[in-house]
């Protein structure tokens, strides 16, 4: 039914789009894992070997990306895999008892029989999109007995919250959180005096198994909101010290963005900074995460994976080895801090993040000369 509906909706309603130029729609569908798929713990090897433990929890996320100028190829590649979103949909709704659970085989069959003559994705490359931590532990597919996602993750906050995090705004917007509570808690429910009886026992543990407070993920989301709103402050508060920093960097190479970038960095190593050491090791450290974020992404990689792990450690290792990670020297006659060449060089080429910021601070600026009478 799911698969047939898919199809109705394609054919014969290419209209326009909803999500406006440059936006992101992204759906993340949870469901349980029966058997569940193992996963490494990082623990201290001088105490403890390999330590797996198994997960059950799985999200299959689904992304479209509507770009600023004429459509591109692959832009809406995740919502055309119907059967994709078929397996998906099947098996986040798949309540135990009332519905079967669901494999790729079982869906694979489901889904061919109600659109005759369309291929599916075979089982290696359903595996490697959809099911990644599987495939890199060597479980098939086929192996993967899926049920209801609200099993052991209801209300998956976390995956909210992550997204919006990484949904960049070119306006100043707000963004607001809604969650509809399908069965509210009533505070003044009768609650019973006698000792529930062993047959009951079985309906009070599957609601039990669903029951998944939110408070936890509201504070997660309050504590963020309290940090943008120091950091917007610390902002406020350095920017009349950056831009003196600016008019002097200027005055000396007016014209010329390149010098100007190096004056203002000049200024940030020289004299008695003393947070210039801690500032510029805590970037190293971030771009080196940031690498291996973009490598884990190249490589398909999940971060939760044994692979992903050790990319993040090997890249961690390779650049404290190469002296990245370590404080900038001050030297008393120059009266400058001065950092190693590895450091400089993974700091130009993968601080990403640190132009992000530099961008972003100059369209504030930016905007914020709309309003000003000079």
């Amino acid at each position: 039914m799911i698969a047939s509906t898919l199809e109705e909706m394609t054919d014969g309603h290419a209209g326009p789009k909803l999500i406006p130029p440059g936006g992101r729609l992204d759906l993340v569908l949870t469901r349980t894992d029966l058997h569940g798929w193992p996963r490494l713990l990082p623990v201290d090897p001088r105490f403890h070997d390999d330590l797996l433990e198994t997960a059950h929890v799985h999200q299959m996320p689904f992304r479209f990306r509507r770009t600023l100028g004429p459509p591109r190829q692959g832009d809406d590649r995740d919502f055309r895999d119907d059967f994709g979103l078929t397996y998906a949909a099947r098996t986040t709704a798949g309540f135990p008892l009332a519905f079967a659970p669901v494999g790729y085989r079982t869906a694979a069959k489901s889904f061919t029989q109600a659109r005759l003559g369309e291929a599916v994705p075979d089982q290696e490359e359903f595996a490697v999109r959809h099911l990644p931590e599987h495939h890199l532990a060597a479980y098939k597919a086929a192996t993967a007995w899926m049920v209801d996602g609200g099993i052991l993750d209801n209300k998956p906050f976390s995956a909210a919250i992550r997204l919006i995090e990484e949904k960049p705004a070119d306006r100043s917007v707000y963004r607001t959180l809604v969650y509809i509570e399908p069965d509210p808690a009533l505070a003044s429910a009768a609650r019973p005096a006698l000792m529930p009886l062993p047959r009951k026992m079985p309906s009070l543990l599957y609601k039990l198994f669903r029951h998944e407070p939110i408070i936890a993920d509201l504070h997660t989301v309050a504590a963020r909101n309290r940090r943008v709103k120091r950091l917007i402050k610390i902002a406020d508060a350095a920017e009349a010290h950056g831009e003196r920093i600016m008019r002097t960097a200027l005055a000396k190479t007016p014209g010329n963005l390149e010098q100007l970038r190096i004056a203002a960095n000049d200024h940030l190593r020289t004299g008695n900074n003393p947070s210039y050491p801690g500032y510029t090791v805590l970037k190293a450290r971030r771009t080196a995460e940031t690498l291996a974020g973009s490598i884990l992404e190249a490589l398909g990689y999940p971060r939760e994976s044994r692979h992903g792990y050790f990319v993040r450690q090997f890249i961690r290792g390779y650049f404290r080895q190469q002296g990245a990670f370590a404080r900038p020297e001050y030297d008393a006659e120059t009266r400058a801090y001065s950092s190693k060449s590895s450091q400089l060089a993974l700091l130009k080429a993968f601080d990403v993040p640190y132009r992000l910021r530099r961008v972003r601070y100059l369209v504030r600026v930016a905007n914020g000369q709309y309003g000003n009478p000079k």
